[in-house]
């Protein structure tokens, strides 16, 4: 079992005994450790004591056994000197976020620790049974991404995300709709996306990277009703996705690996969050393997819910529709379809009184005037004004060249035999 005393004990001298890394190896998880205090040196690990560590940091290692000699002396070492690392975090909900398709070594500077030889995703799934092992902790699925550890029912966070699907698309073009942004999660502003930035982000059609950064702004918005023993797991695999379709030195994939750690950087002052990636592309392979299912999962969503598409929208419900359409734009109201069951917007025209003109609305959530009628009028004049002015030019020319009556034309050639 853990002892907990020798890890009290030993803290102070965590750092002078470790074992420093080098650069990071072919196949390193590298961690990160967002808003906390670096360590002097980085220091190297196996999987064995960073789920050690990670256990310990959420109270969930007492099934785990620590060892013997100095494999355990160096485990407590480590764990005691992060502890005091992390204690500006200690008050805040967590957060573990595994990301494939990424090496931050070069883009970051503020790596935590190394884990030798390690896969993120394997990390964290032992750590999750550490999670549902533990009697106190139950596991909540919110998204196929996204878990919550937690120690309360919290149903104030699964209802937030109960609807995600249906509200995804709006999230995102909520997202992309402005210039630039500014981070929810900074007070001091920063900004997410840069405005030169703006025109390819808004390009990105990739699924994958829709839905995750979509999720982290649902998650934000209902950050507040997290305790700090709560705990956000969250596989990322837009990267990876990104990287294969566009090229991993393109622009698009450089902006959204920017995009994606500016956003994670603003949540940090709210969350403890704990990053793990790796540059192993063999296990980038069988991630790409595995997201087939999830590829075929998240086309369906987008298929129903894209405001823009022949659809026009489809919604599990009444209070989801109203949600993802803003109440149609107040521009009609929510309907249940008898032949899909589903809900879309039924959009009904508005008057002005001041100008006295009748406005039609259209579009998946009644936003865009119909112009459709106006549209047909013009098209159809335009169409009899171009017969009624060729039929002219045609009676104008026929008129000239329309044969005489018998008797004019018999005066006509008289005249000219004379």
């Amino acid at each position: 079992m853990f002892n907990w005393l020798a890890v009290t004990l030993l803290a102070p001298y965590a750092l002078a005994h470790g074992s420093s890394s080098d650069k990071p190896h072919h196949g390193d998880i590298l961690a990160y450790e967002l808003n906390s205090q670096l360590p002097s040196e980085v220091t190297r690990i196996d999987t064995k004591q960073a789920l050690l560590y990670l256990a310990d940091k959420y109270n969930v290692a007492s099934n785990l056994a620590i060892g013997h000699g100095e494999e355990a002396k160096e485990a407590i070492e480590f764990i005691g000197a992060h502890r005091g690392l992390n204690r500006a975090n200690s008050n805040k909900p967590k957060m573990v976020i595994t990301i494939d398709g990424v090496d931050w070594s070069e883009l970051r500077n503020d790596t935590s620790f190394v884990v030798s030889h390690g896969n993120p995703l394997k990390l964290a799934h032992k750590l999750v049974k550490n999670f549902v092992h533990s009697p106190e902790y139950k596991k909540i699925k919110l998204t196929e991404e996204m878990k919550l550890m937690t120690k309360h029912n919290n149903t104030e966070l699964y209802g937030h995300f109960k609807a995600f699907n249906d509200k995804l698309v709006t999230i995102w073009k909520s997202f992309t709709s402005s210039q630039s942004h500014s981070n929810p999660a900074n007070n001091q502003g920063d900004q997410i996306v840069l405005k030169e930035d703006m025109g390819v982000l808004r390009l990105i059609n990739d699924k994958f990277f829709i839905n995750e950064i979509s999720q982290l702004i649902h998650l934000q918005a209902s950050a507040e009703s997290l305790e700090s023993t709560d705990v956000v797991m969250l596989h990322i695999h837009s990267l990876l996705s990104v990287g294969k379709k566009t090229g991993f030195d393109s622009l698009t994939y450089r902006i959204s690996n920017k995009v994606l750690s500016n956003y994670l950087n603003g949540l940090s002052t709210k969350f403890d969050i704990t990053l793990l990636t790796t540059n192993d592309q063999y296990q980038h392979t069988e991630a790409m393997k595995k997201s087939h299912k999830r590829s075929l999962q998240l086309r369906e969503i987008f298929a129903k819910t894209d405001l823009d598409g022949k659809s026009g929208g489809c919604f599990t419900s009444e209070e989801s529709c109203k949600d993802a359409t803003n109440s149609c734009s107040g521009h009609g109201e929510c309907i249940k379809s008898k032949v899909s069951e589903c809900w879309s917007c039924g959009c009904t025209p508005t008057f002005n009184k001041t100008s006295q003109r009748t406005t039609y609305w259209a579009g998946g959530d009644c936003s865009k005037k119909d112009i459709s009628s106006q549209a047909n009028l013009l098209l159809w004049t335009g169409v009899a004004l171009l017969v009624m002015i060729v039929g002219g030019i045609q009676l104008m020319y026929s008129v000239g060249n329309e044969p005489l009556s018998g008797v004019l034309d018999a005066a006509t050639m008289l005249k000219k035999t004379n």
